[in-house]
């Protein structure tokens, strides 16, 4: 048998981010054991009937290249354009070849995904300088309020790259409209989430109206994001993190986004449905809980026959299989979900079955659904993956958060520990997604953090206030500026020593 996959290349030596930055620069290196994985990797796509994004987009650009006529517009609007790459740019130029109306907008100030996906600001400042193309400036930010917009204009000029686009960042309104940039500091990671627990319970008749609003499909902003540097915020501790996806929990929009559950049963279901869909299958196996290692030998073995995974006399084949069948089964029957997933539970386990039974009350998998589904391709596609919505408060990274705008913002995890591979745009980008007020957190001891990051110091005075919050009065209490912020950390850290230092004891 012959192994359609390169035998001298590793993940040390060959990594995917490698191989997917040459997709994203459209520059595939030309040694022998590229190529020879550039290969394979065609073979696995035509295997499962499926391509990365990144491949996708040079694709695309090959089918406008051998086919101008799928080009069926003649005015284009091309946003974010400073996150685009080289293999991005390339498709566009295919797409607007001879447009009749093309606008591009960008600002080279909010470049986030030079690392993620060779993003590069270079394209946007090229066209900029282009005497083809007619520059236009907005000059006014409609989202913010004054404080807010004047804080995130000062920021971004320290340490201004010297190659950027030369821009005017100005308030609507000419003077202060409502509250300032509050920057808070907190004695613990605990500390730190009741302050935004205190907050929501402030706020609780408001954010019950806009759950409603978003329920209803009415077009809205989140109330509130919580933006951290990392996804979730597990290094606030557990019963740190408990309280805020508590508060997550309690104003989730119905069926926001479906659970692992729910899709382990859906490639269950829909596997038995179509066996020859290898990429499903693969998800099977994944959620079957079969090694790696015994993964690779199975689509070895297929590719290498020519076959489907489904038709290989292997028992964890056989197996998975019948288990498929076994659960379309019981989802087809007519029997209340409760009794199904009763059934069920014996088969696949499940890490959340009341979540789960929600979920089937409000999007059951069963023939007669999928059925209705698959005569309307977008609501094939919106079961297949569900879509996201918004919910009255949202928890995501910094840079998820990207392109969204909430009433309120709270930044948490700026310290100097957590906050400290966070890019200045991105920084500036999380500022701004905020509407009325933006509120940014330095706790201690969270992960050993021991002060404000040093973005601090590129944040303007007049535009600042500064507090630390304190549990047992749920309040806070004023600091005299960015000074008085800094000897109250400082304080707090020579207040802690002791005690640790007694622990170790």
């Amino acid at each position: 048998m012959c192994s359609p996959f390169p035998p001298a290349t590793t993940r040390d030596n060959h990594p995917w981010e490698k191989f997917e930055q040459q997709l994203h620069q459209r520059a595939l290196k030309a040694s022998e054991e590229w190529m020879r994985l550039h290969a394979a990797y065609c073979k696995l796509c035509q295997f499962y009937n499926a391509v990365g994004f990144a491949d996708l987009i040079l694709r695309a650009a090959s089918a406008l290249t051998e086919n101008p006529e799928l080009r069926e517009s003649n005015y284009f609007i091309i946003d974010e354009y400073q996150d685009f790459n080289l293999s991005e740019q390339y498709l566009i130029e295919r797409l607007v070849d001879d447009a009749r109306g093309l606008l591009i907008v960008g600002d080279d100030d909010q470049v986030l995904y030079e690392t993620l996906k060779s993003g590069t600001p270079s394209l946007i400042r090229k066209l900029y300088k282009d005497t083809h193309y007619s520059n236009g400036m907005l000059p006014f930010c409609g989202r913010s309020n004054y404080d807010i917009t004047k804080n995130a204009d000062h920021f971004i000029r320290q340490n201004i790259d010297t190659e950027c686009i030369e821009k005017i960042y100005l308030p609507l309104k000419s003077q202060s409209d409502g509250q300032k940039v509050q920057i808070i500091a907190c004695a613990s990671a605990a500390i730190a989430a009741d302050y935004v627990e205190k907050f929501v319970s402030d706020n609780r008749e408001l954010l019950q109206q806009r759950k409603q609003q978003l329920e209803a499909g009415k077009p809205a902003d989140a109330f509130l994001l919580i933006l951290t540097p990392w996804k979730g915020v597990d290094f606030y501790g557990t019963q740190a993190k408990e309280r805020i996806t508590s508060i997550l929990a309690e104003y989730r929009t119905e069926a926001q986004i479906f659970s692992e559950d729910y899709y382990r049963l859906l490639s269950h279901y829909l596997l038995a449905k179509d066996p020859h869909n290898n990429f499903n299958f693969r998800k099977l196996l994944h959620y079957s809980g079969i090694s790696v290692a015994k993964v690779h030998e199975l689509i070895t073995a297929a590719m290498s026959n020519g076959i489907d995974l489904c038709d290989l006399n292997d028992p964890d084949i056989s197996n998975a299989l019948v288990k498929c069948a076994e659960i379309k089964t019981i989802l087809d029957s007519e029997t209340p979900i409760v009794e199904r997933l009763d059934k069920i539970n014996p088969l696949i386990s499940f890490s959340d079955r009341r979540n789960l039974q929600k979920e089937m009350d409000y999007k059951p998998i069963n023939q007669k659904i999928l059925a209705q589904l698959e005569r309307d391709e977008d609501e094939k596609a919106e079961v297949e993956e569900v879509e996201q919505r918004v919910s009255a408060v949202e928890l995501m990274t910094i840079v998820g958060s990207k392109g969204l705008s909430a009433d309120h913002v709270i930044i948490v995890g700026f310290d100097n520990v957590h906050m400290k591979w966070v890019s200045k745009n991105a920084f500036y980008v999380a500022m701004t997604r905020a509407r009325r007020s933006l509120h940014i957190l330095t706790a201690l001891k969270a992960g050993g953090a021991r002060q404000a990051h040093a973005f601090l110091d590129q944040l303007p005075d007049d535009h600042l206030e500064f507090y630390s919050y304190k549990k047992s009065d749920r309040s806070k209490h004023r600091l005299g500026g960015k000074l008085g912020f800094k000897k109250y950390l400082s304080n707090l850290n020579l207040a802690l020593t002791p005690k640790r230092a007694a622990r170790v004891r």
